[in-house]
């Protein structure tokens, strides 16, 4: 069941982004992806790495993605990696891109039109 949430920044400020990709063991894959969200208006990029078989993910996040926060949730599962994320990051609005998705320009940019236009968005 969906329920609803209630945006409210504070005057004169806009709001906090998180974008999320949870990912498993798809590192070129996940690149990609990441690629796709650096140009974008974020506050925060991170990505979950969920029960991965070795630290291809940890080095590439860390090697070609500084800006980029990674953390590891050792319980496999994308529900385990979502809630995950959702306990790591304090930000207004949390959106997660599949580690196999490409943002395309100004995705983030509309999601943030979505809130603004009814701050009483249905979330699930």
């Amino acid at each position: 069941m969906c329920k609803k949430a209630e945006v409210k920044p504070v005057a004169g400020q806009s709001s906090s982004i998180s974008a999320v990709i949870c990912t498993h063991d798809r590192t070129a894959l996940l690149a990609r992806a990441l690629r796709s969200l650096i140009p974008q208006q974020l506050d925060e990029i991170l990505v979950v790495d969920n029960a991965p078989s070795d630290q291809q993910t940890e080095d590439l996040v860390r090697r070609d993605f500084p800006s980029v926060r990674y953390v590891r949730e050792p319980v496999p599962g994308l529900n385990f990696a979502r809630n995950r994320a959702l306990a790591e990051s304090d930000r207004d609005i949390v959106a997660f891109l599949d580690d196999d998705a490409v943002a395309e320009a100004g995705w983030m940019k509309h999601l943030v039109a979505a809130f603004a236009e009814d701050p009483a968005v249905g979330l699930c």
